[in-house]
């Protein structure tokens, strides 16, 4: 089982392959995390397509080859999901708890055309939605702590709101919509502006 970043700032998902043997791909002795890696030659329903990838974030870049596998999560079942192993990533991402990142961004932004994993669970959701509940990590996540919960297909009813608010989306890459302010506590501005919600940052951008 690996552990991911669930990112809707992205679209691509990606887990450490195990031909990566940098310190990042370990992970660091401070991020207290031992990383999982992806063994291909374990797995009787992988398929390699010898296709090169590359992605660049903000924080970093992570590289390798594309294959496809029977993926799980969420009690979803997606076979032949198109994913990268990654051979070589950006230190940033030693440092952190992670094996990968699950993109949940549009398919717009999915990087060499790959189907997000989401849109292929799409027909297996009780609903074409889902609810991210970020919680205040007051443990690290190695002795238990919980970052939060995706709901996939429906709405998380424990820890969100009840009040629930729509509004049309501007852009079919990113989670992106209008906003005519915000505030933060007792600080408060208006001023029209796009924004994306994405979480894999710990802000609006």
């Amino acid at each position: 089982m690996v552990q991911f970043s669930k990112a809707n700032g992205s679209s691509n998902l990606w887990v450490i392959d195990v031909k990566c043997k940098s310190q990042a791909c370990k992970g660091y002795p401070s991020s207290e995390f031992k990383k999982h890696q992806f063994d291909a030659s374990k797995s009787s329903t992988f398929q390699a397509n010898n296709q090169f990838f590359s992605i660049q974030y903000g924080s970093g870049s992570c590289s390798g080859n594309l294959g496809s596998d029977t993926l799980n999560f969420g009690g979803i079942q997606v076979k032949n999901q198109t994913f990268g192993l990654a051979e070589t990533i950006a230190d940033v991402f030693g440092y952190q708890p992670i094996d990968g990142i699950f993109g949940l961004g549009w398919p717009n932004l999915a990087v060499d055309h790959v189907i997000p994993p989401l849109q292929n669970a799409l027909p297996q959701l009780d609903k074409q939605l889902f609810t991210v509940w970020l919680d205040r990590v007051l443990f690290p996540l190695s002795e238990g702590g919980s970052a939060g919960q995706i709901t996939y297909g429906g709405f998380d009813m424990d820890n969100c709101d009840a009040n629930i608010n729509y509004i049309k989306l501007s852009s079919l890459t990113y989670w992106q919509f209008p906003i005519t302010g915000f505030s933060i506590g007792s600080y408060k501005r208006t001023k029209k502006a796009q924004v994306i919600s994405d979480t894999g940052m710990i802000f609006f951008d």
